[in-house]
């Protein structure tokens, strides 16, 4: 068991590493397809979890269109600005984010030059604006050069710079291009910051790089500035450890006390900062004013209310109409460019940061969910297994809904969960394929158990036989030892040898019952759950099973029949072959299409062939297929039955009529699902299951030689028997009652039914061709009768058929008796002999007799029943077996009953010698049988030696 678990381990490990090794290699070959998923994943758990929590240092003031309809569309006056900055500076606001540029000059018609003075001016004397650097982002690997810059401006641009750099600073993103603001403009500003906020391949703005290379300066995020100097933080105390994080150092909310706890904000690979939304633009995260109420207040000289609203806060003024400046978020497909800005200086105050995994844990995350996957696979069995799998996938889609919304942990969704089900699938298919290889091993296994098995069981039977005659010899031995002294010491010397060698074949035949019941008990270890004795079926069990056979059209209510339906039901679910045995009409192509009917090959197909119907010329073509050109009239290639059938199911009908040389072939197929078209260069394979059917004794064809022992061993996989319809009476009046309607409806006679004394008669008659003859007497009798009621007489039952021979009783197991009948007549020793498969000392026991005595008993039936079938060995054989399966044993025994009988009496010159020998010889057969012993002799002595006189002879049984 340790050892199972060891090895599922094992493979499940080895099957989720190989798959997420398949599933990042195709991450790496099209990232941008698969990225644009995870990345959709990621936006719907951000709004699963709802958006971030706005804080309250934070004020929007927005130019709209009520400030375009006051100050005009297009470029301001830039006095318009000044004039709200200094009334912001004096309302107590702590910074100033202004996410308007100003590039150049300002034309005469917007103020010229007196216009920038008064920006200049307003700048300067708030002391705590930021102002934005326009720049586009250079690709991988190229960087802008410094020679656009002056060396005025790159120092102006260096005093805005972050501080600190851990690695190199050629590892951040560079700009590609700037739009430079006036250079009094950098020089009087608080602090200055890109606004390089690139969107995703997708088109959504989730994350803003840190900082950008300006040449060789590292120019912090717009947002990043404007939070760091609320935090009381200069830019060049920041602190950057490119694709990992960058650190504030003790920060200083206004009007609190310094912080000695660093914050520290996750960047991922490419040195961005996830943005956390506060939810959509047009809800209002943010506390927001118009730009036009602004200016209003401060030219209204309403101070105090402008201060409420502002003082120690952080204030962002950006453009919220420009409609070339829209950004899709997670949240909302347009928002102003400035909102993304407005959440990352959120994002920072707040502290609500976001961190992706690290690749080497996704990695690890992926290999361990991929290989839970396939070991809850390989571990539970059938639809739980695959149930286990979607509780772990769902689990696991929690978890990562649950590290996003507690810690901001965003954990890979699509490649874990791609992975997962592909390990799953590879460990369903190495399932399928380990559970085919188990079945092909346990075949082989029963294969070999059973003919092991059968060939003790011959050896015991040979062993017991010479036990029998060297217990006969020594008491002829015994006996004549005392007639004569002058050959006592000779028979003395020969009584002790068959002593010895009865003690000897004595020992033998303990030895093979030993080894009898070991191999018994082997097969059945090896024998699947379920395929032992039928259980009692409960009421309500044997009504599901009744309407279960309704479906396949088969009407029964009878309990052996819904037993065999039970475990075909059973048996349906694995691919060993199903062997079905009954008498012609019992239904067996009907138990072969509900054996496919409820098998996991119910939607592929299913092929009946009637192995009888099949020309012997033409056998090999129709199973197995040919090519064009095989044989004279081959004009085209055609699929045989084989291939048809080809991951469904084959049904080869009366299968005990195949010649040899097909049974050859077709025992390959079956070995090696594979076979070889008529014509053709190489074998095709197929995955089909074979269920056959026959009436006819497999066994004996065996002994007979007209059908393979190996094939029949192969076919041998699950066998069922259907009791004739003689032995279902129960089942009679509701199969008539079927057919009744079904041909009531077939010929429109509404109401047609049987007379009691036609259903008396239905009851009574032995219906030798079982549920078919039934249906074409009732078809019969409806089509030729004119009333509603069927008579008798309508059914046409007055020639008694065939007189039937008695079927076999069934096994039992030990300590069993197989009826409490009188155990004193033959029918009653016969029954135990049947039912405990010829085993005589097992019988003995039963009937409470010692062996011999019943080994006598079976002598004589043997002796009465050769001269009742004219002395035909096989015939008697098949007569006392009664079951198909015990033929051979009987026969084996029959045959030395009778020739050492003959052997004995060919000794002597006449008839009459030889049966007074004989009665000496067996004097311990019952008197009864000696008139069979004397016919056999007498038969023999005509039969050889001519001219002797001819008698007849009544052989007389107990009943």
């Amino acid at each position: 068991m340790r050892d199972r678990l060891r090895h599922k381990a094992f493979m499940a490990c080895l099957i989720g590493m190989v798959a997420s090794l398949l599933i990042w290699g195709f991450w790496l070959l099209a990232p941008s397809f698969l990225k644009s998923w995870e990345w959709s994943t990621y936006d719907a758990r951000l709004r699963w979890r709802g958006p971030a929590k706005a804080g309250q240092d934070l004020v929007i003031i927005g130019r709209d269109q009520a400030g375009d309809l006051r100050f005009g569309t297009g470029l301001w006056d830039r006095a318009v600005f000044a004039r709200v900055i200094n009334g912001l500076g004096q309302a107590g606001a702590a910074v100033i984010a202004l996410d308007f540029h100003f590039a150049g000059a300002s034309p005469p018609e917007r103020g010229g030059s007196v216009s920038d003075t008064a920006l200049f001016d307003a700048t300067k004397a708030a002391g705590t604006v930021v102002y934005p650097v326009p720049v586009t982002i250079a690709a991988p690997g190229t960087r802008m050069a410094a020679d656009p810059l002056d060396p005025d401006e790159v120092e102006l641009i260096r005093r805005g710079a972050v501080g600190s750099i851990s690695e190199s600073a050629e590892e951040l993103a560079s700009a590609q291009s700037l739009l430079v603001p006036l250079p009094t403009l950098l020089r009087d500003a608080r602090g200055i910051g890109h606004i390089a906020a690139a969107s995703d391949e997708d088109g959504v703005y989730r994350a803003v790089p840190a900082a950008l290379n300006v040449g060789t300066i590292p120019v912090p995020a717009f947002g990043l500035t404007a939070a760091a100097l609320f935090l009381q933080t200069a830019p060049s105390r920041i602190g950057v450890k490119p694709g990992q994080s960058l650190t504030l150092p003790t920060p200083n909310r206004p009007g609190s006390e310094a912080s000695s706890e660093p914050i520290t904000i996750p960047l991922d690979q490419d040195s961005r900062m996830l943005v956390n939304y506060a939810g959509r633009w047009e809800d209002g995260a943010f506390p927001y004013f118009s730009f036009v109420d602004v200016w209003d207040a401060i030219e209204g000289g309403d101070a105090l209310e402008l201060r409420r609203h502002v003082q120690g806060k952080l204030v962002l003024i950006l453009h919220a109409s420009l409609g070339s400046d829209k950004r899709r978020t997670p949240f909302e497909v347009k928002a102003p460019g400035g909102f993304v800005h407005a959440n990352v200086i959120n994002t920072i105050l707040t502290g609500q940061t976001l961190r992706l995994t690290p690749i080497a844990v996704q990695g690890l995350l992926t290999v361990v969910l991929a290989g839970t996957a396939a070991w809850l696979v390989l571990a539970v069995s059938g639809w739980r297994g695959a149930g286990s799998v979607l509780a772990l996938a769902l689990i696991y889609i929690g978890a990562t809904q649950a590290s996003l919304s507690m810690s901001g942990l965003v954990l890979p969704l699509l490649p874990p969960l791609f992975a997962s089900i592909l390990a799953a699938g590879v460990a369903l298919v190495a399932q399928r394929a380990e559970a085919t290889a188990l079945v092909r091993r346990l075949e082989g296994h029963v294969l070999e158990a059973n003919r092991d098995l059968a060939l003790t069981k011959r050896e015991l039977a040979h062993h017991e036989l010479a036990v029998e005659r060297l217990e006969e010899d020594l008491a002829s031995a015994q006996a004549e030892a005392a007639a004569t002294v002058d050959q006592k010491q000779a028979m003395l010397r020969d009584t002790e040898r068959l002593v010895r060698d009865l003690a000897a074949a004595t020992r033998q035949v303990d030895t093979k019952r030993q080894d009898i019941r070991r191999l018994e008990q082997r097969l059945a270890a090896l024998t699947p759950a379920g395929a032992g004795p039928p259980q009692p079926l409960t009421d309500r069990q044997l009504e599901s099973l009744r309407q279960d056979a309704e479906r396949w059209g088969i009407l029964t209510q009878d309990q052996r029949m819904l037993s065999v339906l039970r475990d075909l039901k059973k048996a349906a679910q694995s691919r060993a072959p199903i062997l079905l045995l009954g008498d012609t009409g019992t239904g067996k192509e009907l138990l072969a299409r509900a054996a496919h009917g409820q098998s996991p090959r119910a939607q592929a197909a299913f092929v009946a062939v009637n192995v009888a119907a099949l020309p012997p010329d033409l056998a090999e073509s129709e199973l197995f297929g040919h090519v064009r050109g095989a044989f004279t009239g081959a004009d085209r290639d055609r699929k045989g039955y084989f291939e048809q059938a080809d991951r469904g199911t084959l049904f080869l009908d009366e299968i005990g009529d195949l010649s040899l040389p097909i049974q050859a072939k077709l025992l390959r197929a079956l070995q090696d699902h594979s076979f070889q078209k008529v014509g053709a260069a190489s074998p095709t394979r197929v995955d089909i299951r074979v269920v056959v059917a026959t009436n006819r004794d497999l066994a004996q064809g065996v002994v007979g030689g007209w059908f393979r022992e190996d094939l029949f061993f192969r076919l041998q996989g699950i066998e069922f028997r259907l009791p004739p319809l003689r032995e279902r009476t129960g089942d009679i009046a509701l199969l008539a009652d079927g057919f009744l309607q079904a041909m009531a409806r077939e010929t429109g006679r509404a109401g047609v039914g049987l007379a009691s004394d036609a259903a008396a008669t239905l009851q009574r008659w032995p219906w030798p061709g079982n549920v078919r003859e039934l249906k074409q007497c009732i078809e019969r009798a409806v089509i030729l009768s004119n009333g509603t009621l069927l008579t008798a007489q309508d059914l046409r039952l007055d020639t008694p058929p065939p007189t039937l021979k008695a079927t076999a009783p069934s096994k039992v197991t030990e300590g069993e008796r197989p009826s409490s009948v009188d155990v004193s007549g033959d029918s009653a020793v016969l029954a135990h002999l049947r039912a405990y498969g010829f085993d005589m000392q097992r019988a003995a026991q039963a009937l409470g007799w010692d062996r011999s005595t019943v080994t006598q008993r079976l002598k004589g039936l043997c002796f009465c029943t050769l001269v009742e079938h004219q002395g035909d060995r096989h015939a008697a054989a098949v007569a006392l077996a009664g079951d198909s399966a015990l033929v051979r044993t009987v026969e084996m025994r029959l045959n030395d009953y009778a020739g050492h009988l003959l052997h004995i009496a060919g000794a002597f010159q006449s008839a009459e010698d030889a049966v007074t020998a004989c009665r000496k010889r067996f004097k311990n057969l019952p008197d009864r049988y000696f008139t069979a012993v004397e016919t056999l002799i007498r038969r023999e002595f005509d039969r050889t030696r001519p001219g002797a006189v001819k008698e007849t002879t009544v052989v007389e049984r107990t009943p």
